[in-house]
C-alpha cells in the first residue's frame, strides 16, 4: 500500500494551493495527534465511553474468537440457500465492501448460499423482491444492531424473522444470528430469550468503525472470505499507521493533505477508483469521513466515482466546473485477470493501435484514471492516489485501517470529536414525529 500526495502540492492555476512547507509546518501537531490516538487521549468519547476499540480490535482478538465467527458463519451458509445481512450505515457498508471487492457485484453469481443486504431503506418494492426470493427456501439472517430500535433494520427483522419462522418453525432460532450489545438492548434481550447465537459489538466501537468487529466478520466469514487473513491487513498496518512521524504516516499525510484543502476552501472530495469492484469502498467511504467530520460547518462532501464510466457525467465539472475540490483515487495495480485485445483486420472503430501498441485491457484502465487525473491537476484539481497491489483481503484490512486513522486525525486536526454524530438525531425525530411514535 502506498500513498503518492506530490500532485496535492503547488497545484497550477487557480485550485486550491497548498505547498510543502505548509505541510511540513503541521507535522509536529500531526504527530501530537497520532499519539494522542495511541495512547486514548483527546475528544474520543461517547456517552463516558472512548471509542478507540478499532485501533487494538485485530491484534487483541483470539484465534478461539475468530474461530468462533468462522465455525457459525459455515453452519449457516451451510443450511440455507439465502443468508440475509440487516444493518444500515457502517453495519452494512463494510461487509459490502469487503465482499463485493472480492467477488464483485454480482457475488451471488459464485456463492452457493446466496447473499442479500437489507434493512439499509424502506423501499418496500425491495422488500418484496426479498421476501419473494426467500419463498420456499432455508433462509437465514445475521441482524447487526447495537440496540436493536434502530427503525430501519428493526423494520427489516420484522420481515425476514417471520419468513424465516413461517417456514422452521420452533428451530426457526437456528437460523439467526445477532450480532449486538454484549448486555443491553432489546435485540439482546431478544436474542437471549430465543437462544440465537449471538455476537457482540463493543462498546467501545462505533458503526462506522466496525467492519473489523463481528459486524463486519460474520456476513464476510458467511461469503466464505478468510476473516483471519483480513485482520492480518489490520495487524500488518499498525507500525506504519500508529507510526506518530507524520512524515512516514501515510494515514497522517492523508488526513494532513484533506485538512489544508478544507482550510483553503475545499467543499467536495471525489472518492475515485478505475476498479469496479472496488465501488463499494467508496461507498463505505462516503460514511466513514463525513459522518465523522461533518460538525460545526466542518468537513468535506465525500462523492464516490468509478473511472471511466462516471467520467462521461462529471468529468465535465470536475475539469472546468468549481475549483473548490480535490480528488483521491484508489488504484488497483494488479487485476486478477488481465486481457489482450482482439485485432481485426477491418479496424472500423479505430482501435487496432492498443494491440499493434501491445497492450493490453490493464493498461487501458490504468491509463483511465493516470490520464484524468493528470488533466485535472493541470487544470486546477489537486490529487493524491493510494495504491494497493492487488485486491486482497489482507491488503483490504490494511486500506480500511489506514482510511480509518486517518479519519480520526482528521476529527483532532478540525478541533472535534469524530466518534459521535448528534446531528443525524434531528431528521430521526421528524421521522418519528411522521409516523406517530409515542413521545414524538
Amino acid at each position: 500500500m502506498k500513498l503518492n500526495y506530490q500532485n496535492m502540492l503547488n497545484t497550477p492555476k487557480t485550485g486550491i494551493q497548498i505547498t510543502e512547507n505548509e505541510m511540513k509546518m503541521q507535522f509536529a501537531k500531526v504527530q501530537n495527534i497520532i499519539e494522542a490516538l495511541n495512547h486514548g487521549e483527546g475528544d474520543n468519547q461517547d456517552k463516558g465511553v472512548p471509542m478507540l476499540g478499532w485501533q487494538t480490535y485485530a491484534r487483541d482478538i483470539t484465534p478461539a474468537e475468530i474461530q468462533k465467527i468462522q465455525d457459525a458463519a459455515r453452519n449457516l451458509a451451510d443450511k440455507c440457500d439465502v443468508v440475509f445481512i440487516i444493518g444500515i450505515g457502517g453495519s452494512y457498508l463494510g461487509p459490502k465492501a469487503v465482499i463485493e471487492a472480492v467477488y464483485g457485484k454480482n457475488y451471488n453469481d459464485v456463492l452457493k448460499t446466496k447473499l442479500y443486504f437489507i434493512g439499509c431503506d424502506t423501499d418496500p418494492d425491495f422488500y418484496a423482491h426479498c421476501l419473494k426470493i426467500g419463498e420456499d427456501k432455508n433462509c437465514g439472517v445475521v441482524v447487526i444492531s447495537k440496540s436493536g430500535t434502530t427503525t430501519e433494520p428493526a423494520l427489516a427483522f420484522r420481515f425476514i424473522k417471520r419468513l424465516i419462522e413461517q417456514r422452521q418453525g420452533k428451530n426457526a432460532k437456528d437460523f439467526i444470528i445477532a450480532v449486538t450489545d454484549a448486555k443491553k438492548g432489546a435485540l439482546r434481550q431478544l436474542a437471549d430469550g430465543e437462544g440465537y447465537a449471538t455476537f457482540v459489538i463493543p462498546d467501545n466501537i462505533g458503526g462506522r468503525f466496525s467492519v473489523v468487529t463481528p459486524v463486519g466478520l460474520a456476513p464476510i466469514a458467511i461469503a466464505g472470505i478468510d476473516i483471519a487473513e483480513y485482520l492480518s491487513g489490520y495487524k500488518k498496518a499498525l507500525p506504519l499507521i500508529d507510526n506518530p512521524d507524520a512524515e512516514k504516516n501515510p494515514a497522517a499525510l492523508y488526513a494532513l493533505l484533506r485538512f489544508l484543502a478544507w482550510q483553503k476552501g475545499a467543499a467536495a472530495e471525489y472518492q475515485v477508483t478505475n476498479s469496479a469492484f472496488f465501488e463499494s469502498n467508496l461507498a463505505w467511504t462516503m460514511q466513514l469521513e463525513p459522518e465523522s467530520e461533518g460538525h460545526y460547518g466542518h468537513g468535506l462532501h465525500v462523492v464516490p466515482a468509478v473511472f471511466p464510466r462516471d467520467l462521461h457525467s462529471i468529468g465535465q465539472l470536475i475539469q472546468q466546473g468549481p475549483r473548490d475540490l480535490i480528488e483521491i483515487a484508489t488504484k488497483i495495480l494488479t487485476p486478477r485477470a488481465d486481457l489482450p485485445v482482439p485485432l481485426y483486420a477491418d479496424d472500423t472503430d479505430e482501435l487496432n493501435y492498443i494491440p499493434q501498441n501491445k497492450l493490453t485491457l490493464n493498461d487501458i484502465n490504468k491509463m483511465t484514471i493516470d490520464g484524468p487525473l493528470a488533466a485535472h491537476y493541470a487544470d486546477g484539481v489537486p490529487n493524491m492516489t493510494i495504491e494497493l497491489e492487488k485486491i486482497t483481503p489482507q491488503n483490504l484490512g490494511e486500506y480500511h485501517y489506514l482510511l480509518m486513522k486517518a479519519t480520526a486525525i482528521q476529527g483532532y486536526l478540525l478541533g472535534h470529536n469524530p466518534f459521535v454524530q448528534p446531528g443525524v438525531q434531528f431528521w430521526k425525530d421528524k421521522l418519528f414525529k411522521l409516523a406517530g411514535k409515542p413521545g414524538y
